[in-house]
């Protein structure tokens, strides 16, 4: 796990200080980096980042580790509950959540066991998206306080 941190993070350092921070790309390069650091720290098999349209109403997926793009209106699911709530949600068992949105595994015949989903800030404070990871690799599924505390040990 240390050596794909210590890669991830080499990867993330060399795209911030060798590219144009302005370029549309190199944000999308960013937030995949970003995403897949996530993945690694709280030991998934899938993450997300979900880019909050405040315009448009709608969360999409600026990186998405093994899917493409997908678009959701912003009150959709657990990543839309996190949002509005602006605190981290896990379930493993989502099915039997009210809240789990299984359209996108109806859509991409992927199964959701356990899943993740914290809102995300900038540095101003204000919500800019939401981080989500699906299945823990684990057969207890995410911990509430321990994933998000090495997100947090992460992000500060």
């Amino acid at each position: 796990m240390l050596d794909r941190i210590f890669d991830i993070t080499h990867s993330l350092y060399s795209q911030m200080c060798t590219t144009d921070n302005n370029a549309k790309d190199n944000h999308s390069e960013i937030f995949r980096l970003i995403t897949e650091l996530g993945s690694v720290i709280v030991d998934s098999d899938r993450a997300s980042f979900w880019k909050w349209d405040k315009e448009n109403h709608k969360l999409w997926t600026t990186a998405a580790v093994g899917e493409d793009r997908i678009t959701i209106p912003e009150n959709t699911g657990l990543v839309g509950k996190a949002l509005s709530m602006k605190k981290a949600i896990v379930t493993n068992d989502p099915y039997n959540c009210p809240d789990f949105n299984s359209d996108v595994d109806k859509k991409t015949g992927y199964v959701t066991n356990s899943i993740m989903v914290m809102p995300i800030s900038n540095c101003k404070g204000e919500f800019i998206g939401v981080f989500q990871a699906i299945n823990k690799l684990d057969e207890k599924g995410f911990d509430l306080d321990e994933d998000c505390r090495r997100l947090f040990s992460f992000a500060e």
